[in-house]
């Protein structure tokens, strides 16, 4: 979601979450961060009320887990700081982003042979794969390799 105005800019918008639901739902730009926001909004409080089921496999292994599990929590939250406190995204106007949660489009920038790169898509994967994580873990017995 913070790199749709980047990326739509500089035309690499293509495989940016935001206009992914664009399409495949066939709604405008607002209505897909909205659909977006509540979609990751929605993964978080799953990836949560997981993290609060899981169950115990003994000190040892809780212990690993729950550092990994912990992982997973710094990444989203580290990318989310990144993604405000860089200048990637939104340059100067960082801080009225992060008061306002308001972005003004920026123009887009006509490039030729322009390459969408993966991590446009990150964000997504992340969360994603955290709750896939968490809901395996609790299914699954984790079997003795940690020393």
């Amino acid at each position: 979601m913070y790199s749709y105005n980047k990326e739509q800019a500089d035309g690499h918008s293509a495989n940016n979450f935001i206009t992914v639901v664009m399409v495949e739902r066939g709604v405008g730009l607002q209505e897909a961060f909205d659909s977006a926001g509540e979609y990751f909004e929605n993964k978080i409080k799953e990836f949560l009320e997981l993290k609060a089921k899981m169950p115990s496999w003994g000190p040892k292994i809780d212990g690993a887990v729950s550092r990994y599990v912990f992982g997973l929590e710094c990444w989203v939250g580290g990318y989310l700081e990144w993604s405000l406190n860089s200048w990637r995204y939104f340059g100067e106007s960082a801080e009225e982003v992060r008061r306002t949660r308001k972005v003004v489009l920026r123009q887009k920038v006509q490039k030729q042979n322009s390459q969408v790169p993966f991590f446009t898509l990150l964000p997504f994967l992340i969360a994603v794969s955290a709750t896939y994580y968490l809901k395996v873990i609790r299914q699954s017995p984790i079997p003795e390799l940690i020393h």
